[in-house]
């Protein structure tokens, strides 16, 4: 748990474009971790990417920025602003970090929020785009921790893009036991930023 993915993990045999590298191996992992008494929060699902048809739980909301969204019959809604009286066993964030790295301690609040006392954060990303290490430190000025230390170790059967020096990893983040969450707005009304400079990739 919480390391790189590697060649030796199980895949996905949900159908889906085969440049899509690293997307079999995170939906499994995505999957594995979903029970079906799990209220389950998609956030940033994507418009075309499959993984929600396939999730298995007692009821799953689906968010993205895309009004595309709106005609499969899910929310329109950045991770930000999203706002809601349910409470989540499992939010699901599969590939979305990397996309979208401005604000990430806010957006890590407000889905602090959004989780049951016991919930999990569960995070698939694409090193170097962003790094386990951001990851995390903004995830714990957030009043999340990962579920198990990092493992740092990449062997020689690390998951890679064939033509990028590309890796994959999760993340698993619960919430820090007795932490009281800042509201996240006040940090925006006062024009807090934590917008981070993204590399150049191509898509999955």
């Amino acid at each position: 748990m919480n390391r790189y993915f590697t060649t030796d993990d199980a895949r996905s045999e949900i159908e889906m474009p085969k440049s899509w590298w690293s997307r079999p191996t995170e939906y499994q992992f995505i999957l594995d971790n979903i029970d079906k008494d799990d209220i389950v929060l998609d956030a940033g699902c994507g418009v075309e990417h499959p993984l929600k048809n396939h999730i298995k739980c007692k009821k799953l909301v689906c968010i993205d920025k895309d009004k595309r969204i709106e005609e499969a019959g899910h929310i329109c809604a950045d991770i930000l602003d999203f706002e809601t009286d349910e409470k989540f066993d499992k939010i699901i964030l599969c590939g979305v970090l990397e996309e979208t790295q401005d604000y990430l301690i806010e957006k890590f609040t407000n889905l602090r929020k959004l989780l049951k006392n016991d919930g999990k954060i569960i995070i698939t990303a694409t090193y170097p785009i962003i790094t386990p290490s951001k990851i995390l430190e903004f995830a714990h000025m957030a009043k999340l921790e990962p579920t198990s230390q990092f493992n740092e170790e990449k062997g020689n059967n690390l998951l890679q893009h064939s033509t990028y020096n590309y890796n994959c990893f999760n993340v698993i983040l619960e919430g820090q036991k007795n932490a009281k969450v800042e509201d996240r707005k006040t940090k925006v009304e006062k024009g807090y930023k934590t917008k981070v400079e993204t590399v150049g990739r191509t898509k999955k």
